[in-house]
């Protein structure tokens, strides 16, 4: 795909068919986005792909902890808008009104594919080293994007979400991580099924608003 198109194409999707991710198509996403740059070529991450069965006990894992309103205990901690610089809380803002507006699908809805971890057909864990320097987590969100449209390259879709991350230790058992990783974030790797969900798209705030270029 033409590298612009794709870029424009790349958007999150919140509900997926059944169809299945083969291992060749993972194993591709994951050697594309090793070409990743990092921090003296530390390469930090380590990938854990959940299908299957495993896959499925985490998804039962993460409904009973949900159920039993277990405190979540994300790696990164969920930071309050209000900490949040004002312009990212107004744009905070802008996404939720534009998806409460969203008429084709209710807001619990919405929330519900979150908690069914978007009936996703794989889900791609990045571990990073306990303690990584911030650095680190910089080269993590550049796997991210790159293992991204790698998928998206190859007709998958993807949805990165904290919601995959809420209840680490659990995980760790599910996917025997390394003991000197922790999980740092998850993304849904799959096809779209044609839930209208998929049809939203968040905007995006203006170059004018986001760029600044010296002489």
């Amino acid at each position: 795909m033409e590298f612009s198109q794709l870029i424009a194409d790349r958007h999150s999707t919140r509900s997926f068919s059944e169809r299945e991710v083969t291992t060749e198509q993972l194993e591709i996403m994951v050697k594309e986005a090793s070409q990743t740059a990092s921090w003296v070529n530390s390469q930090p991450w380590k990938v854990y792909v959940a299908t299957g069965a495993t896959l499925q006990a985490i998804r039962d894992d993460h409904k009973r902890l949900l159920a039993q309103g277990v405190k979540s205990s994300p790696v990164f901690p969920v930071l309050s808008r209000t900490g949040f610089q004002p312009d990212q809380q107004a744009n905070m803002a802008q996404w939720s009104e534009e998806q409460a507006a969203y008429s084709a699908v209710d807001d619990e809805s919405f929330w519900q594919l979150n908690r069914d971890l978007f009936h996703a057909p794989a889900i791609v864990y990045i571990g990073l080293p306990k303690a990584s320097p911030l650095w680190s987590v910089l080269d993590l969100g550049a796997f991210l994007q790159t293992l991204s449209l790698s998928a998206n390259n190859q007709g998958l879709a993807t949805m990165v979400a904290y919601e995959f991350t809420k209840f680490p230790a659990a995980l760790a058992d599910r996917l025997s991580l390394d003991p000197h990783y922790e999980v740092a974030i998850g993304m849904a790797v799959g096809y779209e099924d044609d839930h209208p969900v998929n049809q939203f798209r968040a905007s995006r705030r203006s170059l004018d608003d986001l760029l600044t270029i010296l002489d």
